[in-house]
């Protein structure tokens, strides 16, 4: 096995047989590079001083003298290029090395970022585990799915995973009240007291088996459960205390039906039920969440739809694909007919 990582600490606990230091680039080497990024403009003699104090303060690591050059590329003005250079060398004057010190300098380059969608698709996009490999196409629907996107379907493909940003809903991770544990091999969820404080949680692609009684969410606007196979009960009062929850995804969980405390659950606008193979019915509460403006109940084994189902008058977006038609209602009729499918 071999073991990469940029902390000796991890060479430690992994009882590592040899240890083989990688250097960084040579200065010139980094330059170069640097300068392929930038582009010509860091010849200028007001700008090529403090262009050389940044890329020394890169220390070789390639990645970080890419990010920094493509974030510079366009300036022209030596003011900023000064007070970039001083944002680096204050980060080596405070001591702030190692992974610390290359977090607060790649920031550098998310700050420059153009607009508060690409911020937002950036942020979204770490949300994702690292070997998974989805295209443009399927990261705007997902984002149009959850609700993060404004404008016609087509048009927000178009403009590709930068489409216009829901002006009421809040940017991912912004104020930082966010609790993030996708893919953390979790078999129970954290502490309440991080849920109280939370607006976005994300605990997808973990082990989760089971969820708490009644959790007090007061704050919570998104909550991401997606992907959690062992899932497959939502307890009856789970969302009594949820107030302002306007997302949620339980897509590819082995939940088996919805707990009537869904109809509390009056802010709700996004609703993704995709991929869950075992769920048979939707509660006629449902009915209840005018909001809504997203449903998707795509491969799942629902073969009955209770008439207030046509209650849901917001509904912009929708995706479904049943097994089979009920008897007792014709849902493809009811669906054509309530929402004006083409």
């Amino acid at each position: 096995m071999i073991l990469a990582t940029r902390s000796p600490y991890v060479c430690h606990i992994m009882v590592a047989d040899r240890k083989v230091q990688m250097v960084g680039l040579l200065l010139e080497e980094a330059w170069e590079l640097f300068r392929e990024q930038v582009g010509e403009i860091i010849d200028s003699p007001n700008i090529f001083p403090y262009a050389q104090a940044i890329v020394k303060k890169c220390h070789g690591l390639p990645l970080l003298i890419v990010v920094t050059g493509r974030a510079l590329a366009k300036e022209n003005d030596a003011l900023n290029w000064m007070h970039a250079s001083r944002n680096f060398l204050w980060l080596s004057a405070h001591g702030m090395y190692g992974f610390e010190g290359l977090i607060q300098q790649l920031k550098f380059s998310y700050d420059r970022l153009e607009s508060p969608e690409m911020k937002s698709c950036f942020l979204y996009c770490v949300l994702f585990p690292q070997d998974r490999q989805d295209g443009i196409d399927k990261l705007v629907e997902y984002r149009i799915e959850q609700g993060l996107v404004v404008g016609k379907w087509t048009d927000s493909y178009k403009r590709g995973p930068v489409a216009s940003f829901k002006s009421n809903q809040p940017l991912i991770l912004e104020d930082h009240q966010f609790l993030s544990k996708a893919s953390a091999g979790l078999t129970e969820l954290p502490l309440k007291e991080k849920w109280e404080e939370a607006k976005m949680i994300f605990v997808m692609d973990n082990e989760l088996s089971s969820l708490p009684d009644s959790p007090s969410c007061p704050k919570l606007l998104a909550l991401f459960l997606q992907r959690n196979q062992n899932l497959r009960v939502i307890p009856t009062s789970f969302f009594d205390l949820m107030p302002f929850l306007t997302v949620l995804n339980l897509s590819k969980t082995r939940i088996k039906s919805l707990p009537k405390s869904l109809c509390k659950l009056m802010s709700l606008e996004v609703l993704i039920l995709h991929d869950c193979e075992r769920l048979v019915q939707l509660p006629s509460e449902v009915g209840s969440l005018r909001r809504q403006e997203v449903l998707d109940l795509q491969e799942t084994e629902i073969n009955k739809l209770s008439n207030k189902i046509s209650e849901l008058s917001s509904l912009i977006y929708r995706r479904y694909h049943f097994m089979a038609l009920s008897t007792g209602v014709n849902m493809l009729s009811c669906l054509m007919n309530w929402f004006h499918v083409e």
